[in-house]
């Protein structure tokens, strides 16, 4: 299981509260994912909060997955997160010890078909614990 539990297959909701988490980019950091079950159109949705705040995860990178009429299947975007996203991780953050796991998120079938073709990568503690502070490296800031 591993990777694809990390992987997490999206789902959400189009309430006004939270940020649509394809509207994420590197650098913001967030918590609270939540889905309204009554919607018809899923779509994830997130509270981005600052960096310096004790928070779950953090954007390092966005994906673009060449797109199509019809969603790849949760095997392709596995593979995808597996490939891109601890990369990023390295790239984004620099060097790092094994306290912090590079994993992604990616398009549910929903989320497809609205137009959101891309693997969002982010960072989270190895232990499910919370982050507090950037993991963006000093020679990485915009």
């Amino acid at each position: 299981m591993g990777l694809a539990a990390a992987a997490l297959f999206l789902v959400g909701c189009f309430e006004a509260q939270g940020t649509r988490m394809f509207e994420l980019e590197p650098g913001d950091c967030f918590d609270n994912l939540f889905s309204d079950p009554q919607e018809t159109r899923l779509l994830l949705r997130v509270e981005v909060v600052p960096c310096d705040e004790p928070h779950q995860k953090e954007v390092t990178a966005i994906v673009p997955v060449p797109g199509g009429d019809e969603h790849p299947g949760g095997a392709f975007f596995v593979e995808v997160v597996s490939n891109e996203c601890p990369a990023a991780l390295q790239e984004y953050a620099g060097a790092h010890g094994e306290d912090l796991v590079g994993t992604g998120h990616f398009p549910s079938t929903n989320s497809w078909d609205l137009g959101y073709h891309w693997v969002i990568c982010v960072v989270q503690a190895a232990d499910g614990g919370l982050l507090t502070g950037s993991v963006r490296s000093a020679t990485n800031q915009e």
